[in-house]
């Protein structure tokens, strides 16, 4: 069974190597280069090499489809790169917005938590997604 999956992997690789080169880090040697009128651009800035791709089939295969081990594992590590004491893995920013506005609500944050019926004031151009957080957990809206 391990020989099937290394077999998939490796070729789950060699199928990123060929498909996904626009994806590659820029200063990834193997990167194609830009030609004007020929190249795709990638939008939203998707950035991954052939081990993210196996990475993820590898989950797949095992059927870990929510947060298993993997991604147990980077929630653990994270915090120690960026000085936080936890950290949550999300699957979008509208997931992030939702994680952090609850997080605001939270007792713990004593007199400094928001409340039901605190107004709460977003930037003009954010797309839908993260206002229902904000109606749903607790505060109401500004009037225009």
């Amino acid at each position: 069974m391990d020989d099937l999956k290394s077999q998939i992997l490796r070729l789950a690789r060699d199928f990123s190597a060929q498909a996904h080169r626009a994806n590659l880090p820029a200063w990834d040697p193997a990167h194609s280069v830009f030609e004007p009128g020929v190249s795709t651009v990638p939008y939203a800035g998707r950035v991954f090499d052939a081990d993210e791709v196996a990475a993820a089939i590898s989950s797949t295969l095992d059927f870990w489809l929510t947060l298993g081990p993997r991604a147990t594992a980077s929630s653990t590590n994270s915090p120690r790169s960026s000085a936080s004491k936890r950290s949550i893995l999300v699957n979008s920013g509208s997931s992030a917005n939702l994680v952090a506005f609850s997080a605001l609500t939270s007792p713990k944050l004593g007199d400094r938590a928001i409340l039901h019926g605190d107004e709460v004031i977003t930037c003009a151009a954010v797309s839908p997604p993260p206002s229902p957080p904000s109606s749903r957990t607790a505060p109401s809206r500004l009037p225009r």
